[in-house]
């Protein structure tokens, strides 16, 4: 199917269809193939008794894996989207969630978007699938796109500590040496954050990542309890 409705709103996903304006944004190792609707019940079991849509357990981590975003507000923030989505429809001006054209399953960009369409029980999301060549289990470009992708989220940018956060992910997966012209090579050369932050906002990026452990995690430092006396 080329249409359907999305919050109430008649989304059209052929090549001169709702989306004809926008440019698809560019992905490390990826490349854009087509617009999609992807059915996001895919991701959740249907409870037989209260009809809510629980998230399936192989999908948790992916959900939940936004550590390229702080999530203490992530409820919060999704509940905000989903009422948005209701009162004003799915819009088109916004370039909608990346998943992998292999399984259209795997999500690149727009996890929050997806879990607001699960949220609000809206079964078809618009998407865009874009083929991806990198090798298996390396997280570097996934978590870079990820992370650059939300740096144009006016409601909700990439911070300073979801970059370290990103930088620690990727140095326990042995994706990122801990000196500094390794991080800054990363961030700069591959990353170019350069093109959204102050070179001081970036020296304390770098300074924060040098500063966790070797397992990429913070270091948390242990007051000994004076003895009693």
């Amino acid at each position: 199917m080329n249409t359907t409705k999305v919050f109430g709103n008649t989304i059209d996903i052929a090549e001169n269809g709702s989306f004809k304006n926008l440019t698809p944004p560019k992905q490390k190792n990826g490349k854009f193939v087509k617009f999609v609707f992807i059915d996001v019940t895919q991701y959740v079991n249907i409870h037989p008794t209260t009809g809510e849509w629980e998230i399936k357990p192989e999908y948790l981590k992916m959900f939940s894996n936004l550590g390229i975003r702080k999530e203490q507000n992530l409820n919060r923030k999704i509940d905000q989207f989903v009422h948005t989505l209701k009162v004003h429809g799915f819009k088109t001006n916004y370039f909608p969630p990346i998943v992998d054209e292999k399984d259209l399953t795997t999500i690149e960009d727009g996890r929050k978007r997806i879990l607001s369409h699960i949220q609000a029980k809206e079964r078809y999301c618009p998407a865009a699938a874009y083929r991806f060549v990198r090798e298996t289990n390396l997280q570097k470009s996934s978590l870079t796109n990820a992370f650059v992708s939300n740096f144009h989220d006016l409601s909700d940018p990439t911070d300073a500590e979801s970059i370290v956060e990103t930088c620690g992910l990727l140095i326990e997966s042995k994706e990122l040496v801990q000196e500094e012209m390794a991080i800054k090579d990363y961030l700069i050369d591959y990353a170019n954050i350069d093109k959204f932050f102050h070179p001081r906002v970036i020296n304390s990026i770098v300074a924060d990542v040098l500063a966790l452990d070797k397992h990429g995690k913070k270091q948390v430092l242990l007051l000994k309890r004076p003895e009693a006396e």
